[in-house]
Parts: structure tokens; C-alpha cells; sequence
């Protein structure tokens, strides 16, 4: 079963993305892609996102969950010189084959 991971970036606070990991395609279209593209609010990271907020909406799939992800990513970065603030969590979106474009294909819907 694939698992998705969700980061969003807002144009409000361009320093900080909200995260998603680990959801099953029901949750993903239901709690972010549904919502974000009828222009609605919805969550991500325990955190409310405004639709005409985001800057960037960015979805990985990967056959691992971010469990069996992050000790693999924690051991390559612990290799690597360069040291970031950047969490381990964030670069589980990175991970997999970017599927953004097969979830979201329109801009958020204006409401009248």
C-alpha cells in the first residue's frame, strides 16, 4: 500500500512548511486535495491552512511509511558535512515519486 506525504508551503510564512506523512489516498484526497481545490480551508500539521495561502502544495508517494523512511534518512544525513535545521520529517517528502500533478490540477476554486 502506497503512502503519501503532504508539504505545504504558505505564502504567509514561507519559513516553515506544514507536513503530512503517512496518509492513504482516501485521507489525502479527503483532508487536503478535496478541500484545497474548492477553496476551502483544511488542515495539515495539526495546523489550518488557507487554500489562497499556499504558495506550493507538494504530495511523494513512497511504499515505505515514514517509520522505515526516517532512520535511513537520519543515517544519510548523519554522513553528509552539511548540517541544516531542516527536519528528518520534511525530508520524507522528498522521498518516492512526486505525484502532486495526479492529485491537484486546478488552483483552489474562488467561493462567489
Amino acid at each position: 500500500m502506497p503512502h503519501y506525504h503532504v508539504r505545504v508551503t504558505k505564502k504567509s510564512d514561507r519559513t516553515s512548511d506544514a507536513l503530512e506523512l503517512d496518509m492513504s489516498k482516501d485521507e489525502l484526497m479527503e483532508q487536503i486535495v478535496k478541500p484545497f481545490t474548492q477553496g476551502e480551508s483544511f488542515m495539515c500539521g495539526g495546523e489550518p491552512i488557507d487554500p489562497f495561502d499556499v504558495e506550493r502544495i507538494h504530495i511523494n508517494e513512497t511504499e515505505q511509511p515514514s517509520s522505515v523512511l526516517i532512520p535511513q534518512i537520519k543515517a544519510e544525513r548523519s554522513e553528509s558535512e552539511i548540517v541544516t535545521m531542516i527536519s528528518d520529517e520534511w525530508y520524507v517528502t522528498k522521498k518516492g515519486k512526486n505525484v502532486t500533478r495526479e492529485f491537484v490540477k486546478t488552483p483552489p476554486k474562488k467561493k462567489n
